[in-house]
């Protein structure tokens, strides 16, 4: 890894049948907050899959190969998981990324607004980990609260 500002590579989890709005919302803040912090971030086009999103297996080879045409241009992988996130299109994105991974999944709360963070992510977000876990990826999981 290279010394000074750290440059993750974004990738957003989808389940299609949930609202776009929490995608967009997840590529606009995510980028929002790296730069504040002064960080640097990479993501897959928003025309690249429905939204710049990952579902399928499909999808995530995409994403896959984005990721090795950046290989040497990111620090680490941040998969965000502002709805549910499916498996199948995770695993696919993540072969090789050659890179740390960090999942980040939006906190839960019954005192949120469902259209803005839909309850279970958090949770659903096991699923995911499960699945990376299986494949051997080494990846690190955001426990406290965050965005």
């Amino acid at each position: 890894m290279k010394e000074g500002k750290t440059t993750f590579a974004l990738f957003f989890g989808n389940r299609g049948f949930f609202p776009v709005s929490l995608i967009q919302q997840a590529r606009e803040k995510l980028i929002c907050v790296l730069r504040e912090l002064g960080h640097g971030a990479l993501m897959l086009p928003e025309t690249a899959t429905p939204h710049g999103a990952v579902e399928t297996a499909k999808e995530g080879a995409k994403c896959a190969r984005f990721l090795r045409e950046h290989e040497g241009q990111y620090d680490g992988v941040l998969l965000s998981l502002s709805n549910f996130g499916y498996e199948t299109g995770v695993v696919a994105a993540l072969d090789k990324a050659g890179a740390p991974i960090l999942i980040q999944a939006y906190p839960d709360g019954l005192d949120r607004d469902p259209r803005i963070c839909l309850p279970g992510v958090a949770c659903a977000r096991n699923g995911v980990l499960t699945s990376i876990h299986v494949m051997s990826y080494m990846y690190t999981k955001i426990a406290q609260k965050h965005i």
